[in-house]
């Protein structure tokens, strides 16, 4: 018997009549239910090599972290042996409730129902092997999907995972496929940048003729920079109109650990939002900007639609470069003799709720800074109005 550490044994059998001699890694434990030493197979040697072995080992130990009995969780799983892929996908999605984002198990569910579950949902889970998911994997990719074909291979893999976690299954055979469907390399995206032809937008999104929601969400986003799902996501109780201010829950952040994101809102940004609670308010929970499907925000591929009707496909602006936008232009004006000591490069950071260097100082910019960003935002607001005067000249 050889000790690996950690409750993780390498044991050899000899022969012993008709039984030939094999060697198994074994853990050994105390049972958190009967308070005794007892000790389970993992695996048997070579078919589980020592990595595999720590794998394994680590996988229950955290079950005992939970204060459960692995060879009893070993036991109970093996009733659950008999589950479909899709009947285990939908446990492992109901164990995530609470834990993520209610928008990342939807999107996590979409991406199974449309290219998994059709080939392999009806399949009972050990019978899965490594070519069955590459199969699946391979047809996204070839459908020119490389980023799904990422995400989809990284959903399935939780899936085992979460499923060998339980004793469900001795392998995760997604595994063997690591490193085959990397992400691709992320590209920028696409933002007006340069104050003329961003006049231009600004002023074809005044011109826009689609629906008022969308036309209202495109007018207020070069005011607020923000995420495109934070803006979208927006409800009516977010608002004090009577300080001028937006604060946005941390759940609905990209950085929630930052708490509550404050936005200043110029003159500007009001009248848009004034004029609009006159269509969508119903009651404070309602969302700002409504979308066609009933207790629905507004879709960020609504957005990106109208850009593309404007003319700004998604080569040159999308409703996240609003952000860069903002972002590159207000550093050139920070220098402006006009705007020198008014603002400076953290206090857009700040209102970008971009991860800070010194995170230390985070709650403290976030707190103090509010008056410079304020005035920061009027400032941005009016510079907006003045590159759309300046576009409606040249057109005339």
């Amino acid at each position: 018997m050889l000790y690996d550490g950690k409750r993780l044994q390498f044991v050899v059998y000899p022969k012993c009549g008709r039984r030939p001699a094999c060697c198994s890694w074994i853990y050994g434990f105390e049972s958190p239910v009967t308070k005794k030493r007892t000790t389970m197979v993992l695996g048997n040697y070579p078919a589980m090599g020592l990595a595999e072995a720590r794998r394994a080992r680590d996988v229950q130990d955290k079950v005992l972290d939970r204060g459960l009995d692995p060879k009893l969780e070993r036991k109970r799983a093996k009733t659950m042996s008999g589950l479909t892929f899709e009947q285990t996908a939908r446990a492992w999605d109901v164990t995530r409730a609470g834990v993520v984002a209610d928008r990342t198990r939807e999107t996590a569910m979409q991406r199974l129902e449309l290219h998994v579950l059709p080939r392999l949902g009806a399949r009972l889970l050990p019978t899965i092997t490594a070519s069955d998911v590459r199969d699946v994997c391979d047809r996204i990719v070839k459908a020119d999907h490389a980023e799904t074909a990422h995400r989809t291979h990284t959903i399935i893999n939780q899936i085992f995972d979460w499923a060998q976690s339980r004793d469900m299954l001795e392998n995760n055979p997604s595994r063997r496929l690591k490193g085959a469907y990397p992400s691709p390399e992320a590209k920028n995206i696409a933002a007006i940048v340069r104050p003329e032809p961003f006049g231009h937008l600004l002023r074809a999104i005044d011109d826009y003729s689609g629906h008022l929601v969308t036309r209202a969400a495109l007018r207020l986003a070069p005011h607020v920079f923000l995420r495109p799902a934070e803006l979208r996501g927006a409800t009516w109780d977010e608002f004090d109109f009577d300080t001028a201010t937006w604060v946005i829950p941390a759940k609905r952040m990209k950085r929630k650990k930052n708490g509550d994101h404050l936005v200043p809102l110029s003159k500007q940004a009001l009248s848009i939002l004034l004029e609009l609670k006159e269509a969508t308010f119903r009651k404070p929970t309602s969302y700002v900007f409504p979308g066609t499907r009933a207790g629905k925000a507004l879709s960020d591929n609504t957005l990106n639609a109208a850009l593309t009707t404007l003319g700004y496909s998604g080569e040159v602006h999308r409703t996240h470069g609003f952000r860069a936008s903002a972002s590159t232009m207000l550093n050139e004006m920070a220098l402006r003799s006009d705007c020198l000591g008014k603002f400076n490069y953290e206090h857009i950071e700040v209102q970008l709720a971009h991860k800070q260097k010194n995170e230390s100082r985070d709650p403290y910019m976030r707190a103090n800074f509010i008056e410079q960003r304020r005035a920061m935002m009027q400032i941005w607001s009016d510079e907006c109005d003045r590159m759309r005067e300046l576009a409606s000249k040249v057109a005339a």
